[in-house]
């Protein structure tokens, strides 16, 4: 089963539809919004964020911590790592499962 939640447009405003708003499958909007907050982002969780636009805009990024911390993100919310890749210019592939 998918995580089910109010679904979000390309700008993060909920989705409406006839005065309410849209549900649906989530996990991929979950990742998303874990890869790219940083932490302190949300009141009631603040360690959680990888902050990777932070870490693509630092010029003595380190890949290997910048790897870890999305594990642990990735990990720290239910799901399965299973690896991240990036070019240099700065197009990004996370392969993740749900374990949950």
């Amino acid at each position: 089963m998918l995580r089910q939640d109010i679904l979000l447009d390309t700008d993060f405003n909920p989705l409406c539809a006839n005065g309410d708003f849209v549900c649906g499958d989530s996990d991929e909007q979950h990742v998303e919004l874990i890869l790219i907050s940083a932490k302190n982002t949300f009141k009631e969780s603040p360690m959680v964020g990888a902050g990777l636009v932070s870490y693509l805009k630092s010029k003595d990024t380190s890949i290997d911590k910048m790897k870890r911390e999305i594990r642990v993100q990735i990990e720290g919310d239910g799901y399965k790592y299973n690896s991240f890749d990036i070019d240099k210019e700065g197009n990004y592939a996370l392969d993740y499962e749900p374990n949950y």
